[in-house]
């Protein structure tokens, strides 16, 4: 007698140690049943797969097993080292289907259109403020939770981008790779250089959109603006008191605490701000 074939049964199954969705009891079962979760033993994320948890907990761990024969960077995987190795061999197969500009990688190419279609699909789900890339908006939405997720190793100062880190801990290894053409100073990040060389060539790319102003830098035009917007996405954690701009929301954050960040060159008397530093280091100048 012919053995009947068995009709998997069908259904919503979740995991209820990861929460991964299953169609069919038989696969929901065989996963649950053997523990074929992948949750990171760091930080508590569940994983797709085995290959993204090792790819993930190398960011704990801090391994990069692929490096750049070109320069020796590090990578923690082999996409993101092809990705790199294109800046040496200087490969731009990827072109703007509206204008002539090329690109080393299909995801830039795709944010970079969305300037000519003026799509932004991803929305900060705190403010509603719309971005090209994904990216961008979980850089911002961190200026609303308050996360820091990548630390310094020699002083445990936090940063909510890595690129901010990499540039911190040039501070500590004391490399200014980058010289000023006019003046030849030295710069620690190609970003500090650009701004700075405006200085001497008077340049100022960013108009604000509501006014004639000119500014050097974008992060100088965004805060103007806000002016005009009357946006304020700094807040304190203390109290519900709201600011347009972060120095002025970090120096207000100081008067909740006894922190005082800034040290007198002179006298290396502490204090709360900027503004209160530059007062206090007036007063060792000799008189005229």
């Amino acid at each position: 007698m012919k053995r009947k074939r068995e009709v998997p049964l069908k259904g919503n199954y979740t995991c209820k140690y990861c929460d991964k969705p299953f169609k069919y009891f038989r696969t929901f079962h065989y996963h649950q049943h053997f523990r074929t979760c992948f949750i990171c033993k760091f930080c508590g994320k569940k994983l797709g797969s085995n290959e993204t948890l090792k790819n993930h907990e190398m960011i704990h761990t801090g391994e990069k097993p692929y490096s750049c024969k070109h320069c020796q960077t590090s990578f923690l995987n082999i996409s993101s080292l092809k990705r790199h190795e294109r800046i040496h061999t200087g490969e731009k197969s990827y072109s703007c289907k509206f204008c002539t500009k090329t690109f080393r990688h299909a995801n830039t190419v795709k944010m970079h259109e969305r300037i000519h279609t003026g799509d932004m699909p991803y929305s900060c789900q705190y403010c509603k403020k719309k971005f090209r890339a994904q990216g961008a908006m979980k850089c911002h939405e961190r200026i609303h939770n308050q996360e820091k997720p990548f630390s310094c190793s020699d002083c445990q100062k936090c940063f909510r981008q890595v690129g901010s880190l990499r540039r911190h801990k040039l501070v500590h290894n004391g490399i200014k790779p980058y010289s000023c053409k006019y003046c030849f100073k030295e710069i620690r990040h190609t970003a500090g250089l650009k701004e700075h060389e405006r200085i001497h060539t008077g340049e100022k790319p960013y108009v604000c959109h509501y006014c004639p102003k000119k500014f050097r830098q974008q992060g100088a035009m965004k805060s103007h603006e806000r002016i005009h917007t009357k946006v304020k996405p700094f807040s304190c954690t203390k109290c519900p008191k709201k600011f347009s701009n972060r120095a002025g929301w970090k120096g207000h954050e100081l008067s909740h605490s006894d922190e005082k960040p800034y040290s007198c060159r002179f006298c290396k008397k502490k204090l709360k701000s900027k503004k209160t530093l530059k007062k206090h280091e007036e007063s060792h100048k000799p008189s005229k």
